[in-house]
């Protein structure tokens, strides 16, 4: 489940040129993030835990399988859900335009020969699932690109 570009983030500068990041969290990235969260619950309750305390601004707390919809109010803005990121995505989203993506289907930073990025940042958004495997296959064909490239 990819978010729809209008949920993406971007970079603007501030009156004084300093950088200012803009993530909205849209409908579908909120909906995202309640999975993500609801299904780490359970992989938690299936492993036996008694407690599940979500990291957030509301303190949730999760008892068994019986809470998990309280997970469906879970209120999705900045600073009230916190996470925390070993694959951050969509810093350089992968697409055709310079104008809003970063690297092209080669994995090639456009307007660069020599740089490549292979890793989730090329994906346009995060995602709900681990994305290791794709992380891995998207490696595999940047390498393929790399290595034409020095041929």
């Amino acid at each position: 489940m990819i978010g729809k570009t209008d949920e993406l983030g971007r970079i603007e500068l501030n009156a004084d040129g300093s950088p200012k990041i803009v993530y909205p969290y849209g409908p579908t990235t909120q909906a995202m993030l309640r999975d993500l969260v609801k299904k780490q619950a359970q992989l938690h309750i299936a492993c036996k835990a008694r407690e599940i305390i979500v990291a957030g601004a509301r303190g949730l707390r999760v008892h068994g399988s019986h809470d998990l919809e309280s997970i469906d109010t879970l209120e999705v803005r900045a600073g009230g859900l916190l996470m925390g990121s070993p694959h951050p995505s969509g810093g350089c989203a992968m697409g055709r335009d310079s104008h809003d993506s970063v690297v092209d289907s080669s994995h090639r930073v456009h307007g660069l020969q020599n740089l490549f990025v292979s890793d989730s940042s090329v994906f346009p958004t995060s995602v709900s699932v681990d994305p290791s495997f794709t992380i891995m296959g998207f490696s595999y064909l940047a390498a393929e690109h790399v290595h034409a490239a020095l041929a």
